[in-house]
């Protein structure tokens, strides 16, 4: 079984999938509202910076120092992981279908996977194997991926789509190794200070503020910023000191269920006993990853 420190990182991840899994709710919620897809995109870290540059100077000035390497990773960071993920997720959906880009985002953990072999030499074991063939088949299904007419492929969104699980790759493999020298709290901050910068060029601040009318569009706002944003991400961010990447990026896949689950509450969309099944199968593979495993795809002997 996992070390206390590993089960409190898994903990942590699954309670910031499940953050991530209201994102559908809360885009869903402020289309009613004619808020588009790249604005309540740009929210998510235009909240995010607001909150992270408050708490960090009230409680913890010192994370704003950093160097120069410092700066061009977390650059990278906010551009690639955070508008890689945010803005090509957006664009997939608009361009391909929901299930065909969450099918697409949720590549991700073979990517990150495969990276964390040759980047932190995590083993690569059947157990994660199985994992990922369970948690990859189990999205499938929640998705509804088996249904005619579900999956739309066009070059372009499958491109944005794949964008969106590479985003999500980095921030796992690029987020854990710039936490090998500096904190999470100034990963955070800086990752969303140039993520913000980047999506105000899109939609910059003023547009945002013009765009809140009223009192209900303003509290999904800050919903979608807190619950899905900042504590998720907060969350994700620290559990990378105590879990594997790979364990990581297959943990996260309990998002897609979160999303389709509080549909079904919510919106009293219909489950199908498939979309039950990939329910299962997801659960399954978040069960599997906690147990230690040695049979390792080398061939590691006991």
């Amino acid at each position: 079984m996992e070390s206390n420190k590993e089960r409190t990182g898994i903990y942590l991840i699954i309670i910031a999938a499940i953050g991530w899994g209201l994102l559908g709710t809360f885009t869903k919620l402020l289309g009613y509202y004619s808020y588009d897809s790249i604005t309540i995109a740009t929210f998510r870290p235009t909240m995010a910076v607001i909150f992270y540059i408050i708490v960090t100077a009230i409680k913890n000035p010192s994370d704003f120092k950093t160097d120069l390497r410092g700066i061009v990773l977390f650059f990278i960071y906010g551009m690639l992981a955070y508008n890689g993920l945010f803005v090509g997720f957006s664009y997939a959906v608009e361009l391909t279908s929901p299930a065909t880009a969450v099918i697409l985002l949720y590549t991700a953990p073979i990517l990150i996977t495969f990276l964390s072999y040759f980047f932190f030499q995590e083993p690569l074991t059947l157990k994660k194997i199985f994992a990922l063939i369970l948690t990859a088949l189990g999205c499938f299904l929640v998705v509804r991926g088996y249904k005619p007419g579900i999956l739309q492929l066009n070059v372009k969104g499958i491109l944005w789509g794949l964008l969106s699980a590479l985003g999500f790759a980095f921030q796992c493999v690029l987020g854990k190794k710039i936490l090998e020298n500096y904190s999470h709290r100034t990963l955070l901050v800086y990752g969303f200070i140039f993520s913000a910068l980047f999506l105000w060029i899109l939609r910059p601040p003023w547009i945002l503020v013009k765009s809140i009318t009223s009192i209900k569009p303003s509290l999904l706002i800050l919903g979608l910023g807190v619950l899905c944003t900042i504590i998720p991400n907060g969350l994700y961010a620290k559990a990378l000191n105590y879990v594997e990447a790979s364990k990581a990026g297959i943990l996260s896949n309990i998002e897609p269920v979160t999303g389709v689950f509080l549909a079904f509450v919510l919106f009293k969309e219909k489950m199908e006993g498939l979309q039950w099944l990939g329910i299962g199968l997801v659960v399954l593979s978040l069960i599997l990853v906690q147990y230690k495993n040695t049979n390792k795809i080398e061939g590691n002997t006991e």
